[in-house]
């Protein structure tokens, strides 16, 4: 058995449905901020032992009709794009230590999910990095966003640490803003037992 968490269910409260209406609907609701506080303190001691993205990329469109009624809204909110800045951000507020975000983000999840070749940069495993910049300090905008969804959650939280360039197998992928790999370069990956 292992647990698992969000950004959001860290970073955002309840009070985020007066602000957002529908497009923070998501599934589990929204808690107050003693439940984040629960899981803040649940992640820092190793009861939790992943924390994903929930990724869900609903336009307002998609989610308008909970305005009418809650209930007609889709689940979800976009979370990709703004994990690791947000969570870099948090950890660095609440003095947790960076190997436990690499834990959480990447060595778990690929232990979990059975990912031999992912999770550590050690012979045999993929060279994947995220290379972050930990003084820049960026707005969090819904222009920059490159999903389709055309709103974030975060709008106009200010994180300090951002990435800057990734590594994919060793090539790279990322630098900036840019995107150095052509279409198609990904790969399938097969699992193993957890």
């Amino acid at each position: 058995m292992w647990a698992e968490t969000c950004p959001h269910y860290l970073e955002l409260t309840d009070e985020e449905m007066e602000r957002w209406g529908p497009l923070a609907k998501i599934s589990p609701p929204l808690r107050d901020r003693a439940d984040t506080e629960g899981l803040w303190r649940r992640l820092s001691t190793g009861r939790i032992d992943a924390v994903g993205s929930d990724h869900s990329p609903h336009s307002r469109e998609t989610k308008a009709g909970g305005y009418r009624d809650i209930f007609d809204a889709w689940y979800g909110a976009p979370g990709v794009q703004t994990l690791l800045p947000v969570l870099w951000d948090a950890f660095r507020r609440h003095e947790l230590p960076l190997p436990l975000l690499a834990r959480v983000l990447s060595e778990e999840p690929a232990r979990i999910f059975g990912l031999t070749t992912k999770g550590a940069i050690t012979p045999g495993r993929d060279a994947d990095v995220v290379l972050i910049d930990p003084h820049r300090e960026v707005e969090i905008r819904k222009q920059d966003q490159v999903g389709a969804s055309g709103y974030t959650l975060y709008e106009g939280r200010r994180v300090r640490g951002w990435p800057v360039a990734s590594l994919l197998r060793g090539q790279v992928l990322l630098d900036g803003n840019a995107v150095r790999q052509p279409p198609g370069s990904g790969q399938f990956l097969h699992r193993s037992a957890a």
